[in-house]
């Protein structure tokens, strides 16, 4: 990872960064919406893990405290997150400058969070013939809870 002027860590990769970065964007919009939603605080997430508390952990602590929060990342995912917050010390991260960036949804600047929600979206973009298999998935799905006479509801 190369060193901006201001002496921080740039995750600027080029041309072939471009993709690493919409992914990184797309995962980090995914993540506010999440807490969000659930007004959870994910720096209490990574406190156990920082026995010096400087805002940083290790890479496994890292893995371990994003899979505490339940959500489905993809092993790439986590690790263009890793990589965008990696300190110049080895296998630490700085989940100080992670949580800071997610909970920019509980700021000041930001208007609503429902926004944020609603601005998730993904940036995959899909064939017409994936979209068709998607749909065809889904209407199976339904059919099946329909038949099964599934009942789903939110967690509480």
């Amino acid at each position: 990872m190369s060193h901006a002027a201001h002496g921080h860590p740039s995750s600027f990769q080029g041309n072939m960064g471009t993709k690493a970065l919409a992914l990184e964007l797309d995962c980090e919009k995914r993540l506010q919406a999440f807490i969000a939603k659930d007004g959870i605080r994910i720096r209490e997430f990574f406190i156990d893990f920082d026995k010096l508390r400087k805002g940083t952990c290790g890479d496994a602590a890292f893995r371990t405290c994003l899979g505490t929060l339940q959500i489905k990342l993809t092993q790439q995912e986590i690790d263009s997150l890793i990589n965008k917050y990696k300190t110049g010390v080895a296998n630490l991260v700085s989940y100080d400058a992670f949580c800071k960036n997610i909970d920019k949804v509980f700021s000041d600047d930001c208007a609503d969070p429902k926004n944020v929600i609603f601005g998730a979206q993904s940036a995959a973009q899909f064939s017409d013939e994936e979209k068709d298999i998607l749909l065809a998935t889904m209407h199976g799905m339904i059919s099946l809870i329909k038949a099964h006479r599934i009942l789903l509801k939110p967690a509480f």
